[in-house]
Formats: C-alpha cells, structure tokens, sequence
C-alpha cells in the first residue's frame, strides 16, 4: 500500500515541477479502513517554510 501514498506524492511533486494545479490541501489516508480525506490548512505568516 505503500505505492499508493508514493505515486500520490510523486504526482503532486510532479504537477507542483511542471507549474499546473495541484492540492494544496492535507492529504489523510487511512489504509485500513480505505479512508481517504482532504483537509484544509492555513498558511501560517510568521512561518519562513509556508
């Protein structure tokens, strides 16, 4: 299950290279119970990494 959380990664990473839209929003997955949720984080101001 492991290559699914990669090719997430790889596509988002890939999208974010070639300047197109991407997801912005945290991605939660949950294997076991096949559970797959967005949730929106802020950017914080004071934070030089955001």
């Amino acid at each position: 299950m492991t290559y699914t959380i990669a090719s997430i990664q790889t596509t988002e990473a890939l999208k974010i290279l070639l300047d197109k839209e991407y997801c912005k929003d945290l991605i939660y997955i949950d294997l076991w119970d096949n559970d797959f949720k967005k949730i929106k984080v802020n950017k914080d101001p004071d934070c030089p990494a955001c």
